[in-house]
């Protein structure tokens, strides 16, 4: 995909590719294949949106000085033009001119911006929520849970970590890889986790970290896929600590019932 853009990166360092097919970028224009018509895009590289970006490095952003050098030297076709209008100011500019799939790890959202062919915006949904739901059923699946110390209660209610990486990083505690189906229930799963983490499963506060927040998986009847918990998802687990107000304001309330008497301080 070629960007207009006029960032220039190191289209030196591609001289070094000695041997590649021809660019074949048909994949990215299969609108018929997705109810859709005639050469567009099924795939909208302005939308940088974790769960928009495809599942596989199917395409590359890269400057209009790259293209010409890869295509003058393996041929193929046809480019497809992006023009992204956003600040130039800002150093997402570069980190998207380099990155794989035309986003960065520190920039997440939708750029202003237009394609060349068009982008069939239906192709593109009914594609996404297809890979997606792929992502969802699963037999012999991974997910990654990390056990968080003391006061990781207090970390996931405040949504550390929410859309950031390095707030992602500050929610890692000891890891624990997990083989699962997605048919397999939250209490099963909290199950497999007590052997690890020594906390009761009635203890356990499970949650899902997504780009945009944290999500408690609270429901122990709920199947992985119907928290959207997909292959390779990541969540967090810790000891369930009273971290409402109110309820330690009712606490104090029942204790102070006690005053005076043998009771005192048991609540």
């Amino acid at each position: 995909i070629k960007e207009l853009d006029p960032i220039d990166t190191s289209a030196d360092q591609l001289t070094d590719i000695k041997e590649l097919d021809p660019i074949d970028n048909s994949a990215l224009l299969d609108a018929e294949s997705w109810g859709g018509e005639g050469q567009k895009l099924i795939y909208d590289p302005l939308d940088l949106e974790p769960r928009s970006r495809p599942t596989t490095d199917i395409y590359w952003w890269v400057s209009e000085n790259e293209w010409n050098v890869l295509h003058s030297k393996f041929g193929g076709g046809p480019a497809i033009r992006v023009t992204p209008t956003f600040d130039f100011d800002k150093a997402i500019t570069v980190m998207v001119n380099k990155m794989p799939k035309g986003g960065s790890s520190s920039y997440r959202g939708i750029l202003e911006g237009s394609c060349e062919p068009e982008v069939d915006k239906g192709c593109v949904a009914r594609r996404s929520a297809a890979e997606w739901q792929k992502l969802l059923v699963y037999t012999d699946g991974k997910i990654l849970v990390s056990k968080l110390g003391p006061g990781g209660t207090a970390a996931l209610n405040a949504g550390a970590g929410a859309g950031t990486e390095n707030g992602h990083r500050r929610l890692r505690g000891k890891q624990i890889p997990l083989t699962v189906s997605s048919t397999m229930i939250i209490k099963a799963i909290k199950k497999l986790l007590y052997t690890s983490t020594e906390i009761s499963p009635v203890d356990q506060k499970l949650c899902l970290i997504t780009p945009t927040g944290n999500v408690e998986l609270v429901n122990d009847e709920l199947t992985l896929q119907e928290y959207e918990v997909h292959n390779g998802a990541e969540l967090v687990v810790c000891l369930h600590e009273v971290e409402d107000a109110a309820q330690k304001a009712a606490a104090g309330e029942l204790d102070a019932g006690f005053g005076g008497t043998v009771l005192s301080g048991l609540s």
